[in-house]
């Protein structure tokens, strides 16, 4: 099998060193496999003569890095085979990728390839340890410097480059995610130890500062209407989320703290395309953002997201979070998207839609922001009430959706600012016919803003009169878009009013078990966690009614 991976054609590479990997992972940890090592390093030797065997001995080894990306357990099989694979074959890899990035800047695709298949390897080996061959300072600084020439080096033009699966776009992908990983696990440096720490801070103080401007030059590029693929942003934005933690590093970034707030409003608007599926197949554009939104407003590094306004909601979320004193000036800049004056929406000829866009990004900013922002909440109630209130009634359903996901991630902060209650009070009545609203959108991010308003005093004794009628529309909209957070609608409005529930029970119950049916025969996982939301909220049901 092992001769037999030298000589395959392309188109099988990828499922026969797949199948070697899987055998690998049994059998290096065990030492019986002697023979694999050597055989991959002979490939990776000058003068590089066999191309096609240096490639695939670079998609056997980051098949084989790849095994052990999640390995922490220093005492293991497992990590022992890491640290030497490490040591054999990372000498090599630098001559090797030092000779491809001397190369013209117009070489072919092939080479473009064989360096982000280094830059892979390189990326699994350190993905949650560093290993002690990169504790030499120097040797550290001479990876650190073939990834800086990686991120500075221009993407060809060329019809290709405006897609992300170029391959100098997914060069570009590749080295970024290890730079906004190496930021996010390795800057804060208290729990390494000895010769990690070393290397750590070193990264830190030394090479990190380095990677600022080429990545402000590619957000200002994308600002500019220049494609950057949304996984290339997003790892800029993660980038700079975990360097604004690092006193040092901000410190540098500080004076860019203008330009990366406007790149980060640029992407969160919707895009032409967004909107034309809006308007096009609405119950699609609802699934979409459902899914994007719950990544968006959990706090987490989710280093393997593709939506650009993840990274750059985050690192909004993390500014506003990790220095208190920009939070006022991050909610000012929030305001004025939704004036004609600091507009940062998309480029385009109709200017109804850059409005727009200038405006959705505004939202989805303070939808970002909420949490960090709980002593600030007078001033965020004044955006609520001022800026997101009236966009209630905007004549564009895609903003009408936006407002009522704003509305219900503010309310229950603000509710306890007294003086806004009874504009709140006022708006929940808005909700409640934004439920019967024309698009679907709307109807949907209507239904869970009212799932978060039940759960604030003031929301709640306002919803109680309408709960049947809310459980019936809400039952419908389960009929019609496949969403775990619509089926915990009736789940939190059972829950709130389960008196009220009683009389409505039946059609209810057949709805979820109609639903928990039909979603749970599907393959695709969002289909799966809404029966099984189904399911809680059935028994949620019949132990009310009970």
């Amino acid at each position: 099998m092992l001769e037999a991976v030298w000589v395959t054609p392309p188109s099988l590479t990828a499922p026969l060193t797949q199948a070697l990997a899987t055998i690998a992972d049994v059998e290096l940890p065990r030492g019986t496999w002697p023979e694999l090592l050597p055989a991959v390093v002979a490939r990776l030797r000058p003068p590089y003569s066999d191309q096609n065997g240096v490639r695939v001995a670079l998609v056997v080894l980051s098949c084989l890095t790849r095994l052990w990306l999640f390995c922490t357990d220093k005492e293991g099989d497992e990590y022992r085979v890491m640290q030497l694979l490490v040591s054999e074959t990372f000498p090599l890899l630098e001559q090797l990728i030092a000779a491809l990035q001397a190369r013209p800047a117009d070489e072919d695709e092939a080479k473009v390839e064989t360096e982000r298949l280094v830059f892979k390897t390189f990326q699994h080996c350190t993905n949650m340890n560093l290993p002690s061959y990169l504790f030499d300072i120097d040797i550290l600084a001479k990876w650190m410097g073939f990834h800086l020439v990686a991120v500075q080096k221009s993407v060809p033009t060329c019809p290709q480059a405006n897609g992300e699966g170029y391959c100098w776009w997914k060069l570009q992908h590749t080295v970024w995610a290890i730079i906004a990983r190496w930021t996010t696990r390795f800057t804060g440096t208290h729990t390494l130890q000895n010769g990690a720490r070393a290397c750590a801070n070193s990264f830190t103080r030394v090479h990190a500062p380095s990677f600022i401007s080429p990545f402000l030059m590619l957000l200002g590029a994308n600002k500019q209407g220049q494609y950057v693929p949304p996984r290339v942003l997003n790892n800029l934005f993660l980038t700079a989320c975990s360097m604004c933690k690092v006193e040092s590093l901000y410190a540098l970034m500080k004076t860019h703290l203008d330009s990366l707030c406007g790149a980060s409003f640029h992407c969160l608007a919707f895009t032409s395309d967004e909107y034309a599926l809006y308007l096009e197949d609405p119950k699609e554009f609802c699934s979409q953002r459902l899914a994007e939104m719950s990544n968006i407003t959990a706090y987490a590094d989710d280093l393997l997201a593709r939506c650009a306004r993840t990274g750059s909601a985050k690192f909004l979320c993390e500014l506003a979070r990790s220095r208190a004193t920009l939070r006022r000036p991050i909610l000012e800049d929030i305001i004025r998207q939704f004036t004609t004056d600091g507009a940062t929406g998309r480029d385009t000829k109709d200017g109804v839609v850059q409005e727009l866009q200038r405006k959705d990004a505004g939202l989805t900013a303070l939808i970002a922001v909420e949490k960090s922002m709980h002593k600030n909440t007078a001033m965020l109630a004044e955006v609520l009430v001022t800026q997101v209130i009236p966009e209630l009634d905007s004549p564009h359903g895609i903003l009408r959706a936006k407002a009522c996901e704003a509305f219900g991630a503010l309310f229950e902060n603000c509710s306890r600012v007294e003086i806004a209650h009874k504009p709140l009070a006022g708006a929940v009545h808005k909700l409640l016919s934004l439920v019967e609203y024309k698009e679907l959108p709307v109807q949907v991010q209507a239904m869970l803003a009212i799932k978060r308003v039940v759960c604030v005093p003031l929301g709640e004794n306002s919803i109680f009169a309408h709960v049947p009628r809310l459980l019936e529309l809400a039952c419908g909209l389960v009929k019609e878009i496949d969403s775990d957070a619509v089926a915990m609608t009736i789940q939190t409005l059972v829950d709130k009013f389960p008196n009220a529930t009683k009389e409505n029970a039946l059609p209810v119950l057949i709805v979820l078990r109609d639903a928990f049916i039909r979603l749970s025969a599907a393959e695709n996982t969002e289909a799966v966690l809404t029966s099984i939301s189904c399911l809680e909220t059935l028994a949620t049901v019949v132990e009310a009614v009970a």
